[in-house]
């Protein structure tokens, strides 16, 4: 994770060679017009600058993909330490690779970023001289990690940042198809929708989904074709349809909870209020129901750890 002085002053001569011959790079936002008016596309294809050793933010791998900045009281704006990886992601986005088996596809898991030589990097300590490589490489020139030179803490982040990478990944991709039904609607139809739930349901013809071009996708015009294919696909459909279909098919929250969340939310609900009684202000209200609590986070627990 420690990088020379002579490899960072390198990096950065390769990120300003790179913002020089893309532009596309500078995440600004450009303009389409019609003539209806000028329609604003936002270019994502950025990242954030590299930091001094000093100057980077501590984080420590907390559960099995999330991070925490050291230090950090909570107050100001901060970028989520996975939203910055998953800049990273895009940045370094592989485009067309060759699988195993010689199959050629357009990267579309982080597995795949394992299958491209990142010809400007060097052999990192994840993922070699891949894009894997330079993603590791560049998320750790912005952060650095609690107790440096830990081995143990060392090998959770290793854990923790692949699993993150996983996520972060299949959550661009699928920001990224939302993204092409928009463009597409904005520049073909001149229809500014938002992104609602209801556009994630919608499914559009490969030859539609190619117009709503998405830039990070787009550094690789033959990866882009491939993901529009794929996204139009029957299979991806009927899955995507599916997995939708179960994740809204049971009441409740429907996102993933953990130990630590448990405990806030329990937190959230006794912590923060006190009971009429100042005799015994724990009690919120009669037996019954805070019996009722009591054995509803107890299965909470049990069900999701």
């Amino acid at each position: 994770m420690k990088v020379d002085a002579e490899e960072e002053a390198r990096a950065d001569a390769e990120l300003a060679a790179s913002h020089a011959a893309n532009p596309m790079m500078d995440g600004v936002e450009t303009s389409g017009s019609s003539s209806g008016g000028t329609i604003r596309f936002r270019k994502t294809v950025s990242i954030q600058p590299r930091c001094n050793p000093t100057d980077r933010s501590v984080i420590v791998a907390v559960g099995d993909r999330s991070w925490r900045e050291v230090g950090w009281s909570g107050v100001g704006h901060r970028t989520p330490v996975n939203s910055a990886l998953g800049a990273f992601c895009r940045f370094y986005y592989p485009g067309m690779v060759t699988l195993p088996n010689g199959d050629r596809v357009a990267a579309h898991k982080w597995s795949h970023w394992g299958l491209k030589e990142h010809v400007e990097g060097q052999a990192q300590d994840v993922g070699g001289g891949t894009c894997v490589g330079a993603v590791w490489k560049g998320f750790w020139e912005r952060y650095r990690l609690e107790g440096e030179g830990d081995y143990e803490k060392e090998k959770r982040a290793k854990r923790v940042f692949q699993k993150a990478a996983t996520k972060v990944v299949r959550d661009s991709f699928s920001n990224a198809r939302i993204q092409a039904i928009v463009n597409f609607h904005k520049r073909v139809k001149n229809i500014n929708i938002k992104k609602t739930p209801d556009v994630k349901k919608m499914h559009l013809e490969a030859a539609e989904l190619v117009q709503g071009e998405v830039d990070w996708i787009m550094k690789d015009p033959d990866a882009w074709r491939w993901i529009c294919e794929y996204w139009a696909g029957g299979d991806f459909q009927g899955a995507s349809d599916r997995n939708r279909g179960n994740r809204t098919s049971k009441p409740g929250m429907q996102r993933r909870l953990n130990l630590a969340s448990v405990q806030a939310l329990w937190k959230s609900l006794f912590g923060g209020h006190q009971g009429p009684d100042p005799e015994n202000p724990e009690v919120l209200c009669d037996e019954q129901v805070t019996e009722r609590l009591a054995k509803y986070k107890e299965q909470v627990i049990q069900r999701h750890g």
